[in-house]
């Protein structure tokens, strides 16, 4: 039996497709990828951490987005999804677009299904956009938090985090989050 071959759409394609698809699908130099629902768990966290950015945001010029709003990643050949955005630059201001193109942080719960391609390949990508001063890669499975922050010099500096009594602190937007924030309602065993 013959393996499908890839369907391969232009930008604009996709950007239709998009427009009335019943689910998401990110993009990657023409090809296409359905993105897969979520576990309650890794949706509660990623509404804690939703919540708690904004709480500490509130009134000022920084948005925080999730789940459904898009990332140009690589204009014209890679769009993705990731749980949450914070974006303060002025050109992403719109309410009525699609996509952040500019954003400070991302923020990405990982799932058994996706963990390869969050930490290798789309974490290597996200970390080419210009305007990006934190990614941040949270477990779902137990309390492990990774912030990879970008330094003065262009490089990046990992910090892991792993008791419960830890903070994020996200120097880019001035303010920290307990993982006790992140993980609240959330049970390992």
């Amino acid at each position: 039996m013959e393996a499908a071959k890839p369907v391969y759409l232009t930008v604009e394609e996709y950007f239709a497709l998009e427009k009335e698809a019943e689910f998401r699908h990110e993009y990657f130099h023409g090809e296409i990828f359905a993105m897969s629902g979520t576990t309650i768990r890794h949706n509660i966290i990623t509404q804690n951490i939703t919540f708690a950015l904004r709480q500490r945001l509130r009134g000022g010029s920084c948005r925080v987005v999730m789940e459904n709003v898009r990332l140009n990643v690589e204009t014209d050949f890679h769009y993705t999804y990731p749980d949450v955005m914070v974006t303060c630059d002025e050109r992403d201001r719109g309410d009525a677009g699609y996509t952040i193109n500019y954003p400070v942080l991302i923020v990405e719960v990982l799932s058994d299904s996706t963990e390869a391609y969050d930490r290798g390949k789309k974490a290597s990508q996200y970390r080419r956009i210009s305007t990006l001063q934190a990614h941040v890669l949270v477990s779902q499975s137990e309390c492990s938090v990774e912030l990879f922050s970008r330094t003065q010099t262009s490089n990046w500096m990992l910090t892991e985090l792993s008791t419960p009594d830890s903070i994020l602190n996200l120097s880019c937007l001035n303010l920290e989050i307990p993982l006790t924030e992140i993980y609240e309602a959330i049970e390992f065993g």
